[in-house]
């Protein structure tokens, strides 16, 4: 077959004399790739305004996990130390704690100090969106097919979106990502400059979320693929992506708690009433949008798989199967899948689509437009649309634009705010019993006066405490024998919840508050 080269020369083709580009041509572009948005850009713009317009309820009422994050964080701002030990609740206080997500809460509460809930959602949905930039610029210039990208990367927006809550894990996506990008690098090109971030990045990851765990599980799928790939120097690389690993390992004693990081992260997974118990670790409800979504992106790399006229990369398809794994054991592991198998499955569908018959080919890629486009997007993207996006959302959030301002507030039908704000009329006594979803917000609207008896940390409070919430909770004989053994002087409890109803008719406890949303009940004679 004639290459192009051979072709050309054996034309005479009248081709008229190329004018070299000028140096004002040259900044005009450059203005341009910096000042005009690219498409991924205005995804991302889209993704923002989404988040912050329809999703913002969402991110700081889901849980009262941010509530309890931004105490911790408080906390560290004005002691100027990270405690070790738990000064939250009345039941482990005084025990040792592992503070692995320390520094993700200090920036939460940097940026509520300063411009309040609306920062906190502006920083929560800027690090939810930000991921799904990098993967359209980056799925573009990768040569995948720039329609299937902006598809795809919507579909996996959408998957994802079930975990935008204003919390740690958002860091760890965004890492996630970064790390899964260097070691992809890697096994294309054996480039090892990359290679020598991992360790920094490591250390961060360890200090801002647990997740950094998952950095390791994509190493190792790497260096499980790697050296069953062909046509790479296999030994080579996989000895130099083994020493990364062994580096980013020692990193992760770079936090306050040393190595005990590890096997505390570690020992969540024993807990197997915890995990059974917890919504985001069950499997996903195949009914919901999200998994649907899920399950799309996995057909789609099935189809693709199975319609390529040759062998797919071993490492990519063992990407896919892990996460694709991992997502139906959990569903909170959805937006990981989405995050590190989007390129390879767009990849796939791109050649998938490059092999089949001509006219579907032209009528799913139409090719020419599409490599004008990705043309173009390729000179565009440049952080400042991005960031100019940003300082607006926040501008517009917090009211420096005028009168209009992003409504973002704790919800009182969610959490017990009248009620605690009437605690001190109320004359509440002695150790606290609370609902188990709202031992953050608690926290945040009375420590450090009161303290809870159990909240979000679950890690931390281990399967003894928590089930014995679950047997007040669900009312089993000796329910009444636990709040006595934790000297339990009041409840703070949903609304005509079970456990409230039967405190209404037991000896002992009184009604003391009641609003749509919370009672309060007080054991008559209980302790200071």
């Amino acid at each position: 077959m004639a290459t192009g080269t051979g072709a050309a020369s054996s034309l005479e083709i009248n081709v008229p004399p190329a004018k070299d580009p000028t140096a004002a041509q040259f900044r005009a572009a450059g203005l341009a790739a910096w000042l005009f948005p690219s498409l991924a850009d205005v995804l991302f713009i889209v993704l923002l305004g989404f988040i912050l317009g329809l999703r913002s309820h969402q991110l700081l009422n889901s849980d009262g996990d941010l509530a309890r994050h931004l105490v911790v964080g408080q906390q560290i701002l004005s002691t100027g130390s990270i405690p070790t030990v738990d000064l939250f609740s009345h039941t482990k206080g005084g025990e040792s704690f592992v503070p692995y997500e320390w520094l993700s809460e200090t920036l939460f509460a940097m940026t509520y100090q300063r411009l309040g809930l609306e920062g906190v959602a502006v920083l929560a949905a800027g690090l939810a969106a930000l991921p799904f930039l990098l993967l359209a610029r980056w799925m573009v210039r990768d040569g995948i097919n720039i329609f299937l990208t902006l598809t795809l990367v919507t579909i996996g927006a959408l998957a994802a979106s079930m975990h935008w809550l204003a919390r740690p894990h958002l860091f760890t996506t965004l890492l996630a990502l970064l790390w899964a990008r260097i070691l992809e690098d890697y096994r294309r090109t054996g480039r090892q400059r990359y290679l020598l971030l991992l360790p920094p990045m490591m250390a961060l990851w360890a200090n801002l979320h647990g997740g950094f765990l998952i950095g390791f599980v994509v190493l190792g799928i790497y260096l499980v693929g790697i050296p069953l790939e062909r046509g790479v120097a296999r030994r080579k690389r996989a000895m130099f992506l083994a020493a990364a690993g062994t580096a980013s390992l020692a990193a992760v004693g770079l936090n306050p708690a040393g190595y005990s990081v590890l096997p505390h992260v570690l020992s969540y997974f024993q807990y197997r009433f915890l995990v059974d118990t917890t919504q985001e670790y069950l499997s996903p409800n195949f009914h919901g949008l999200g998994p649907q979504l899920f399950l799309a992106l996995v057909l789609l790399a099935l189809v693709s798989l199975a319609a390529l006229p040759k062998r797919a990369s071993i490492t990519g398809t063992l990407l896919i199967s892990v996460w694709t794994f991992f997502s139906c054991y959990s569903a909170r592991n959805i937006p990981l899948f989405v995050i590190l198998t989007l390129p390879t499955i767009g990849l796939l569908a791109t050649q998938a689509l490059g092999a089949a018959p001509s006219p579907l080919a032209k009528l799913a890629g139409c090719r020419s437009m599409a490599e004008r486009l990705a043309a173009t997007e390729r000179r565009m993207g440049r952080a400042l649309v991005p960031a100019l996006a940003v300082m607006v959302a926040l501008l517009i959030a917090t009211g420096s634009l005028g009168q209009t301002r992003l409504t973002v507030e704790f919800d009182p039908k969610v959490f017990p705010i009248q009620a605690l704000a009437s605690l001190d009329q109320v004359g509440v006594q002695g150790r606290m019993f609370n609902y188990f979803p709202w031992g953050g917000y608690v926290l945040y609207a009375g420590y450090p006066k009161h303290r809870v008896f159990i909240d979000g940390q679950t890690d931390f409070y281990g399967e003894e405490l928590t089930k014995d919430y679950v047997k007040v909770l669900s009312l089993e004989p000796d329910w009444e024998d636990i709040l006595a053994r934790y000297q339990i002087g009041w409840v703070l409890f949903p609304h005509q919840s079970p456990l409230s109803l039967m405190l209404a008719r037991t000896p002992g406890w009184r009604l003391a508050y009641q609003d749509d949303t919370a009672d309060i009940f007080v054991r008559e004679g209980s302790p200071q």
